[in-house]
């Protein structure tokens, strides 16, 4: 059975400490903007490059670029993943401290 509800100062003091993981969500949201802008513009000039008609060293020249932009737009996908699943690591620790102070636990212990 759950106990009574938690005191005004136990969520007091949860949602305070819930004010930095906050803000390390909006810089998370911050990069993974970034990130989807920088995948675009990679992901616009490997289009550009493949489109290339026409012989000539200045052709293939430019056409010698798209393993390297491949590769480009591989990492970025790598840290966009990453950067979400820290995200949602960050949201589930939030909540478990919630859950912590709401059934009356210390949520320090819990959620370190």
């Amino acid at each position: 059975m759950i106990p009574e509800l938690p005191s005004v100062n136990q969520l007091s003091l949860v949602i305070s400490q819930a004010a930095a993981p906050a803000f390390l969500l909006g810089a998370v949201v911050g990069l993974i903007s970034v990130l989807i802008s920088r995948l675009e513009r990679i992901l616009d000039r490997s289009r550009m490059l493949s489109s290339l008609q026409g012989e000539g060293p200045v052709v293939h020249e430019l056409k010698a670029d798209l393993p390297r932009l491949e590769r480009r737009a591989h990492l970025i996908n790598s840290a966009m993943r990453l950067a979400i699943s820290s995200g949602v690591s960050t949201i589930l620790l939030m909540m478990l401290a919630f859950m912590f102070a709401f059934v009356g636990s210390a949520h320090e212990r819990g959620v370190a």
